[in-house]
């Protein structure tokens, strides 16, 4: 079983394509995606599964959208991998380490 994160493009904006994460959630747990998590109404999941494409998993997951809410959804699925490489390779963190949580500035 493998982790990922999704992430949804464009949703809960300016009062536009409202998900609710609780009925989100509830979705991709009823899909066959496990130990399902959601962040505030940003559109981010994560969750488990054994599917090894993150191709395949982001166009379940737009098509579970359009069928329950009716309208298209850009999804990015990443993996731990992915993460850790993009956090590896953050160019603004340089001169910030000491104060890791202000690499944003």
């Amino acid at each position: 079983m493998s982790l990922y994160l999704a992430l949804l493009r464009g949703i809960n904006v300016s009062g536009k394509k409202i998900i609710k994460m609780e009925d989100l959630r509830r979705l991709i747990e009823a899909s066959g995606y496990t130990d399902v998590k959601t962040y505030i109404q940003s559109g981010n999941i994560v969750f488990g599964s054994n599917i090894k494409s993150k191709s395949v998993i982001a166009k379940a997951i737009e098509e579970i959208i359009e069928k329950n809410y009716g309208f298209d959804v850009s999804v990015f699925v990443i993996n731990r991998n992915n993460l850790e490489k993009a956090i590896d390779n953050n160019p603004y963190v340089d001169g910030r380490e000491e104060e890791p949580l202000k690499s944003y500035m």
